[in-house]
């Protein structure tokens, strides 16, 4: 009798997905460290619905909370929205944090960052403190600080004694470097002389530059272990699957197109120069039998494509140029790959064959603006397609610009689809005309002027 009634009991225990003598709550926890985040998010609102008053919030922000670790950031934004802000106690930091995730989601860093650092100030519980620091380290990634991030990561990991809630934090680390521009990380790097933040950064330089992919990933992990073998974040790579060298096949003829005559044979000249050091960097990795045929792109790239097909390649790298791009994915099937060294114009459909790698539109700009305050320039106009591309070109370079003492007089954008830029420019020019009157005048004057530039009509 006694054995059938503890199985009655254990039954009705597990239809309700309980255990004898786990609160609710307690119950809550458990999945959430056990990374079942939606099933505690479920937890806290049944919570919630039996409750009233600040303990009801208390729940609903506790599932939030579970929602923005489990990535279900409609839901969470949508709870969020229903419910007023707390004016203090727990519920108050619990809003606030789940406010800042919120705002990292949607790449807005500074408003995450001016809602958590209050709350440092407060006397927290340590799961608490431990939860907002992680989410400044975050905020910090995504500012493009990964320095900050990591010695709060570090700062974190210090106050943790479970094994797994230190795995945990140092996955949550790797995750931030994943996201991060692999030349901030390398800026980063040679900024600091601790080997643990280095073995970090260039390990996660080496991620982000190859993307987990091919034979610089294999060998880049295999040169970074002999450097960093005690590092943190091998107990990480023994996680992650690393290519072996018999997974790979190489093309044994590649073809190099790039325009070596012209008006942009400089470029193409640093881009072969690029190519064969990279490339000669990795022949211990390579078959000894490959070759590397260069083609001048500006004798017209079609041509060239064919005459490396005829050759016998078996890959095709480039061409450079944009338009050259645009003029090989308008020739219609391609029988041999080709990895095109810029991209084609928005909305532009590309063959099976041909893949697209280049800077992206905000490193392209940065580079410009630096090249153009190294050169001295101090002013800019700014001319870019009337399209994202363009528009993301126009924010970086105007940002890099300011950061480094220059200033950008205006911005205008094109159709793409105009061959005729004559209109704009024309009245970017007019503007020049302006700031410079005003320069001379003042120089006249011999003081300050209150100015404000327009155009002449």
């Amino acid at each position: 009798m006694l054995t059938l009634l503890a199985s009655v009991l254990l039954l009705s225990a597990c239809a309700s997905g309980s255990l004898p003598g786990i609160s609710a709550e307690n119950r809550a926890e458990r999945l959430a460290r056990a990374g079942r985040h939606d099933d505690a998010a479920a937890e806290y609102i049944n919570m919630a619905g039996d409750v009233a008053g600040s303990t009801r919030e208390r729940f609903t922000l506790l599932a939030i909370e579970q929602w923005l670790e489990a990535g279900d950031v409609r839901r969470a934004r949508n709870a969020m929205r229903r419910m007023e802000t707390p004016t203090q106690g727990e519920n108050l930091w619990l809003w606030s944090s789940n406010a800042a995730a919120l705002a990292l989601w949607d790449g807005r860093p500074d408003d995450a960052l001016l809602l958590l650092e209050p709350l440092l100030r407060q006397p927290l519980s340590q799961p608490a403190r431990l939860n907002i620091e992680a989410l400044q380290a975050d905020a910090w990634f995504q500012k493009g600080d990964p320095l900050r991030a990591i010695a709060l990561y570090r700062q974190r990991e210090e106050k943790l004694e479970n094994r797994r809630d230190i795995a945990q934090n140092r996955e949550r680390l790797w995750a931030g470097l994943l996201v991060s521009r692999p030349r901030a990380l390398r800026a980063a790097a040679k900024m600091t002389d601790d080997p643990i933040v280095i073995g970090w950064l260039t390990l996660g330089s080496l991620a982000t530059s190859t993307g987990q992919q091919g034979v610089g990933w294999r060998g880049g992990v295999a040169r970074w272990l002999e450097e960093h073998a005690n590092h943190p974040a091998a107990d990480l790579l023994a996680e992650i699957e690393i290519p072996e060298a018999g997974e790979f096949e190489y093309p044994q003829q590649v073809a190099l197109l790039l325009p070596l005559s012209g008006t942009n044979k400089t470029a193409g000249e640093a881009v072969q120069k690029g190519f064969f050091s990279a490339y000669f960097s990795a022949a211990e990795q390579l078959d000894s039998a490959q070759q590397v045929r260069v083609y001048d792109s500006n004798e017209g790239v079609t041509a060239a494509y064919q005459a490396a097909i005829t050759d016998g390649a078996e890959f095709v790298v480039g061409p450079l140029l944009r338009g050259n791009v645009s003029e090989l994915a308008a020739a219609g099937l391609l029988p041999v790959p080709v990895l095109a060294l810029n991209y084609l114009p928005d909305n532009a459909a590309a063959p099976p064959a041909l893949y697209q790698f280049a800077l992206s539109p905000e490193d392209e700009a940065i580079a410009a603006a630096a090249r153009a305050r190294a050169d001295g320039h101090r002013q800019a106009l700014v001319l870019v397609p009337r399209n994202d591309w363009g528009r993301r070109l126009a924010i970086s370079f105007a940002d890099e610009m300011l950061a480094q003492g220059g200033n950008v007089l205006e911005v205008s954008d094109y159709e793409p689809d105009k061959n005729d830029f004559s209109f704009e420019i024309e009245n970017l020019m007019l503007l020049t005309e302006s700031v410079q009157r005003y320069q001379r005048l003042r120089a006249n004057i011999g003081g300050p002027l209150q100015y404000d530039p327009r155009r002449r009509q």
